[in-house]
């Protein structure tokens, strides 16, 4: 029994060790979204009976090759899902830990937006507006500078827009609009008093629409006609946002986006994205005159959409989860919110710049520390998907994949703390191991008002050794293809041990990645009935058991009561239909169906195990292990990380909570085998499980942790 129980936890805690391989949408069964869709539960267990009539079917034909071969297969992919990420860590060294230090660089440049995906940026150099490729130089320099302009109306670092031709600027003194392919000025002024210009009395933001300056000024938004200011075209924001207010308070003005026809603005309080009219005519129509008494008060723009939330920063890039990288495919975008609370938020954009529907940001932490200052896409790493960078009150955060799962942390120094937004850029440089492979570390560069910071992220040093393939690929697949021959010429209980505790630990990670709790425990439930039904009233898994037995393949574990005991000089055990004191589960996966068997020679009670030969064994279907399991990764997976006990991660203290419980449910299992009570196994182990697990969610989490999450069907 200690035994059998001790497998029971290695195989569980192996899946939790190779489970920050897995955790992420390639291993996913259905994806992120998917992992809270309650359809594909159920497309699960239609599966797992489609499985369970085939195999009872197939036996009755005396076509046990066949089946054998079918659950080979399967069996070597699960095994492959095991070995693979053991070999890895076994292999390839551990990458040097990323830190952020202090980048002096010439001229101290002023970043004006976020690096494109090429590496060119805005930066502001000694009064001078510059756009330099970042990339093309030496880390601490400025790289290849496209151009550089004067721009004498403006003293200061300006805030930039910029447009599909064009970039507006808008700073101290004043405002102009630049060429973005020469930098040449296209126009530009300097700011007038009130009495000479209402106005054009100062600009949070300037750019050019349909050849002509917009400036935002407050509410405002002033559409400048001639050199005449009387005859700017006046209209307003949208009335859900206000740029400042009376008494010269400065706007609020939290983020800004501009495609050319539409312009997306928070203030800090909400957001709007608003609509520029097309024609003269309806500019005539919706804005009034400037400088001349009587005209009617400016209508504002028609309102796309707006977002009635608290918003400190926010981005628009293109979506971790695209359909192919980024330089194919330019059409899907995001728009990703922070929030004072340390709170992240996002939807998906259409092609028009429409929201489409909430997207589900699954973070290891539920917020960050503070409120979010920065957001940035990047792709640390070229290779085809953007990575976001999340910069908070303390540290910076690289959050990769479309699961957002959080790769990198830095700690942002006291000194450096963002009087601006600051900027986080990404640089290649080559790294020599990977050279021949056309592969590149990843630089990060973090602006702010004041100074630079730069840090490496460092790719595991590991290479294609043939092909496609990696080293350690390689060793996984000679270790699982040498156990999986083992197994089929001598399969006695030590083989089918080890490879189903591999086999178990691969199959409880990628379920327990691939659901949330709530649809886990919806899985274990729904199981556990099927399983009752299946031993007590249709009896079929009686059939099924002795089918698998008989085959000898790890879809069970066995427990030897004495020594010398083999399953190959064992013909299995007598019909389980003739026998009372059995328990037999089905697995989760129609991988395995499991059972614990115990009997004599006769139909009488016995507390006795079952006996072959005079030899002794304890059986248990993987089943039994797989489903708790389920629940322990799944719980790792998706609860909130973050400090708990003794500053313990509380996503595992509730995992732990889950397999303690489960162990509960095994104890009361064996205690009604040993009393000679038939017992169905995975309502007691699942019943165990999940009481475990609620109860140890509410010690740590409390009621805000049994939330369901974004479960829908």
């Amino acid at each position: 029994m200690l035994a059998m129980a001790a497998m029971f936890v290695v195989t569980i805690v192996l899946g939790i060790i190779i489970h920050p391989f897995h955790d992420n949408d390639a291993t996913r069964a259905f994806g992120t979204e998917g992992a809270s869709q309650a359809r594909f539960v159920f497309l699960e267990l239609t599966l797992i009976f489609v499985f369970t009539a085939a195999i009872i079917w197939l036996a009755r034909k005396n076509m046990a090759w066949i089946i054998k071969g079918l659950i080979t297969i399967v069996i070597f992919f699960a095994l492959i899902s095991t070995i693979v990420p053991l070999t890895y860590m076994a292999m390839v060294d551990e990458a040097p830990p990323f830190s952020l230090t202090d980048l002096e660089v010439e001229n101290e440049p002023l970043a004006l937006e976020p690096m494109d995906t090429q590496g060119n940026q805005l930066l502001w150099v000694n009064g001078t507006v510059q756009y330099s490729n970042l990339r093309e130089g030496a880390i601490g320099t400025t790289g290849k500078v496209h151009w550089s302009t004067n721009v004498t109306t403006i003293q200061s670092a300006p805030r930039a827009v910029r447009g599909p031709t064009t970039i507006g600027l808008c700073g101290e003194g004043g405002w102009a609009i630049l060429n973005s392919t020469t930098g040449d000025v296209r126009s530009s002024d300097f700011f007038r008093t009130e009495e000479e210009n209402i106005s054009r009395g100062g600009c949070t933001l300037a750019f050019e629409q349909g050849g002509n300056t917009i400036l935002i000024n407050r509410n405002l938004v002033i559409r400048l006609l001639y050199n005449d200011s009387r005859l700017d075209q006046i209209c307003a924001l949208p009335s859900s946002v206000a740029l400042g207010g009376e008494d010269d308070e400065s706007p609020g003005l939290t983020f800004w986006n501009f495609t050319g026809e539409v312009l997306t603005i928070s203030d800090g309080r909400k957001m709007t994205s608003a609509t520029f009219p097309e024609s003269e005519s309806e500019w005539s129509q919706l804005c009034g005159l400037g400088g001349f008494r009587g005209t009617p008060p400016p209508q504002p723009l028609e309102e796309r959409w707006n977002i009635t939330e608290s918003i400190t920063t926010a981005a628009i890039g293109l979506s971790p989860n695209a359909s192919s990288q980024w330089w194919v495919n330019q059409s899907e975008h995001i728009l990703i919110l922070g929030h004072p609370d340390g709170r992240i938020t996002g939807f998906e954009l259409d092609e028009d710049g429409m929201l489409v529907r909430d997207t589900i940001l699954r973070t290891d932490k539920g917020t960050f520390d503070g409120e979010i200052r920065s957001i940035t896409f990047g792709d640390y790493n070229r290779g085809g998907w953007m990575d976001v960078f999340i910069v908070d009150e303390t540290s910076m955060r690289m959050l990769s994949s479309s699961s957002f799962t959080e790769q990198v942390t830095s700690t942002i120094s006291d000194d450096n703390k963002p009087l601006l937004t600051p900027w986080v850029n990404i640089q290649y440089i080559n790294n020599s191991f990977w050279s021949d492979e056309g592969l590149n570390d990843g630089v990060i560069i973090v602006t702010n008002m004041h100074s630079w910071q730069s840090g490496t992220i460092h790719l595991p040093s590991v290479k294609p050794v043939m092909g496609p393939a990696y080293a350690f690929e390689i060793v996984a697949f000679v270790i699982s293809l040498a156990l999986m021959v083992w197994l089929l010429v001598r399969p006695d209980w030590h083989i089918v041990n080890i490879v189903g505790i591999l086999v178990g630990a691969g199959v409880v990670t990628i379920l327990g990645v691939s659901f949330v709790p709530w649809l886990i425990i919806l899985f274990m439930v729904l199981a556990a009935i099927y399983d009752w039904w299946a031993v007590y009233k249709s009896k079929h898994m009686l059939d099924l058991a002795e089918t698998m037995i008989d085959l000898k393949m790890p879809i069970l574990l066995v427990a030897p009561q004495e020594q010398g005991y083999s399953m190959r000089s064992s013909d299995g055990p007598a019909s389980l239909k003739d026998r009372h004191e059995i328990g037999i589960t089905a697995d989760g996966e129609g991988e395995s169906e499991g059972e614990m068997i115990r009997g004599d020679s006769n139909d009488s009670a016995s507390t006795e195990p079952q006996r072959s030969d005079g030899r002794e064994a304890l059986f248990m279907g993987l089943g039994d292990v797989i489903f708790p399991g389920m629940l322990v990764l799944s719980a790792i997976t998706w609860l909130p990380h973050e400090p708990s006990w003794f500053n313990i991660d509380a996503a595992l203290i509730c995992g732990i909570g889950a397999l303690i419980g489960g162990l509960v449910g095994y104890t009361a299992l064996m205690s009604f085998v040993a009393m000679g009570r038939p017992q169905a196994g995975l309502p007691l182990l699942n019943g165990g499980a999940i009481l475990g697990f609620l109860i140890t969610v509410l010690l740590v989490l409390g009621p805000s942790g049994l939330a369901l999450g974004g479960v829908s069907w």
